[in-house]
């Protein structure tokens, strides 16, 4: 018989003189969102508590999905891939959602590499993809509107029953199709070593920017906005019902949580932690800047503003605004696949264009 070896506690929780016990504390660092924790990780003397609890909770997520979670995070590290969508949402905000899939996001030039190391384990098989075509669309500056961001997707099916999709963005930068969500709450990602929530202010309470796009106008239809509300979320149409001194082209944001701001992956809005203390990761591909989209409405008509998402550079988007005009002699040419019907000649208009996830 094993002697009772009494649970040391930790200086977390409770005063010195009734310490809370691991099992106790574990649970209730379980129920906090992400923006929390990282407050938490700021007191030196528990730091690698939280650090290990952050491990821990995308640790179990992917084991509840099926697959293996040390083989799935090396390959996200070796490709700098990163988990979007629900599964990334409920690490940031625990109780949120139950994800059913998997949604993997790797930078341009990098789904081959990714997928064939995803089919070294032989519990990964690949679905076939619709015949598809090469489209190519031009712009002027260096955007990434085009097919929101998207190059092509590839899909999986693990013998768990998951569906994983591998979505390739149209930027060296994974993040790219992220900005084009369609509010912000869904807008967080795991990276191979860390776990990032790029509107935490507004996550934690189960809040989200609409992120407006001209050309998908249905994606905010009254019928989805019940969904979400249905789910416990508050969907925000405008940003002027939280406040009114927007800040229009200017690279510094003031709010973090405005549709007229412009973000940064690297500014200080942004929350993210480490699975480890001693890591300093960093996601692979260049900062990118964004800007949602959102609606001017008028007395007799609205304008709509679709998302904006570009490189970040020490200037943008004042700089890059004034150059415009000048380089509106370069062309940059973006391509992707999109799918065809069965006539292998029509693109399918379902498909093509969509917004993610």
């Amino acid at each position: 018989m094993m002697p009772n070896v009494p649970i040391k506690p930790t200086r977390l929780l409770g005063p010195k003189e009734g310490l809370c016990p691991p099992d106790i504390q574990e649970y209730i660092l379980s129920y906090l969102p992400l923006s929390d924790l990282i407050s938490l990780a700021s007191v030196s003397s528990v730091e690698g508590e939280i650090h290990g609890h952050i491990k821990g909770r995308v640790t179990k997520l992917l084991v509840k999905t099926g697959v293996n979670h040390e083989g799935l995070l090396d390959v996200m590290r070796r490709t700098g891939t990163v988990i979007s969508g629900s599964a990334a949402l409920e690490v940031a905000v625990p109780g949120s959602c139950t994800p059913k899939d998997l949604n993997l996001y790797c930078g341009l030039g990098k789904a081959d590499e990714t997928a064939a190391l995803l089919l070294e384990d032989s519990a990964y098989e690949k679905i076939p993809n619709p015949v598809t075509a090469k489209m190519s669309e031009r712009r002027r500056i260096e955007t990434f509107d085009l097919n929101n961001g998207v190059s092509q997707i590839l899909r999986f099916k693990h013998k768990s029953g998951l569906t994983l999709s591998l979505i390739e963005s149209l930027s060296h930068s994974p993040l790219a199709p992220i900005f084009f969500f369609h509010n912000t709450l869904m807008m967080n990602c795991i990276t191979g070593d860390e776990v990032i929530s790029f509107y935490p202010l507004l996550s934690r309470t189960m809040t989200g920017l609409k992120n407006h796009r001209s050309a998908r106008p249905g994606t905010h239809s009254p019928a989805k906005i019940k969904e979400w509300e249905s789910w416990g979320c508050n969907i925000i149409d405008n940003c002027d019902t939280e406040h009114t001194n927007h800040v229009f082209w200017n690279p510094v944001p003031k709010h973090g949580f405005c549709h007229h701001e412009y973000r940064s992956t690297i500014d200080k809005y942004c929350a993210r932690i480490s699975f480890s203390p001693t890591t300093k990761p960093k996601v692979v591909g260049p900062s990118l800047c964004w800007r949602l989209g959102f609606d001017i409405r008028r007395e007799t008509y609205t304008t709509r503003n679709s998302p904006v998402v570009v490189i970040s550079t020490a200037g943008w988007p004042k700089d890059l605004a004034k150059r415009a005009t000048a380089r509106s002699g370069s062309i940059v040419w973006h391509t992707y696949a999109a799918p065809l019907l069965s006539d292998a000649e029509t693109v399918d208009p379902c498909l093509w264009k969509r917004s993610f996830p």
